[in-house]
């Protein structure tokens, strides 16, 4: 039997007897084919490195997040501590200068001193000195005394107004420097006299005293007015400067 030359040929010649049209056909598909698989390529390329870009940058975002709360926290402290840092601050050189005036102005107080002559009217005379315990001069010195009184100890004692006088040019008394004071003639009874004497102790029934009180007036370099309020009550047989007793709640100063 006869063979067909044409029937065991070779791929390209088949591909050279096809028409034209489907060669470009073909050549068309596997262009199409290969641009397919290179986008694909492409395209998981770029999935895998936004994965990673996206991974990094959300990292990245947390540091930032913390970093910049930590900062405010921090920033936050601060101020907090600033703030309280010049509370402190100010309120010590408050008192500071508090502390600075109180130690640089005058300070006036009374020693109480003896009485002499007991007892008589025209005579009696209770001595006390006033003295500058301060740092600075006391300006317009002015001693109101009160007379002497004889009360029963269980009698409430008169304080002594805190009414300035108006006058100036007084006294001045510089640092250091002391004054003494002298209250003559006393209007108590005789007959009151006798019970101050005989009484021992304030605390027995009827215990009866002399009182002498009054109030000492002062102003510093600034021109502030002060005062010192003195008190200081006697009975007995004795009565000596170490007998003097401050009568509760009556010496005070500003």
């Amino acid at each position: 039997m006869a063979q067909n030359p044409h029937r065991h040929g070779s791929g390209s010649d088949e591909n050279n007897r096809r028409p034209p049209e489907e060669k470009e056909i073909a050549s068309a598909i596997n262009a199409l084919q290969r641009s397919f698989e290179a986008t694909n390529e492409h395209n998981q390329e770029r999935a895998e490195n936004g994965f990673v870009w996206t991974r990094r940058t959300a990292i990245a975002a947390f540091i930032y997040t913390g970093l910049t709360a930590a900062i405010l926290v921090f920033s936050g402290y601060v101020a907090l501590k600033t703030g309280e840092s010049v509370d402190v601050a100010t309120r010590q050189a408050n008192n500071l200068e508090i502390s600075s005036k109180q130690q640089l102005r005058a300070y006036v107080g009374v020693i109480p001193g003896a009485i002499v002559n007991f007892g008589d009217k025209e005579n009696q005379t209770f001595s006390f000195t006033i003295k500058n315990f301060g740092l600075t001069p006391a300006y317009d010195v002015f001693v109101q005394p009160r007379l002497p009184e004889g009360i029963a100890a269980s009698q409430i004692i008169a304080t002594s107004p805190n009414i300035p006088p108006t006058f100036t040019g007084t006294l001045t008394l510089f640092p250091g420097a002391d004054h003494p004071q002298h209250i003559v003639g006393s209007p108590v009874p005789s007959e009151f006299n006798q019970l101050i004497k005989t009484t021992a102790k304030i605390t027995e029934p009827g215990a009866k005293l002399i009182v002498y009180a009054g109030i000492v007036f002062y102003k510093e370099v600034s021109g502030k007015q002060h005062y010192t309020r003195y008190c200081w009550q006697f009975l007995g047989q004795s009565m000596t400067r170490e007998d003097a007793d401050g009568c509760l709640g009556h010496n005070d100063s500003d």
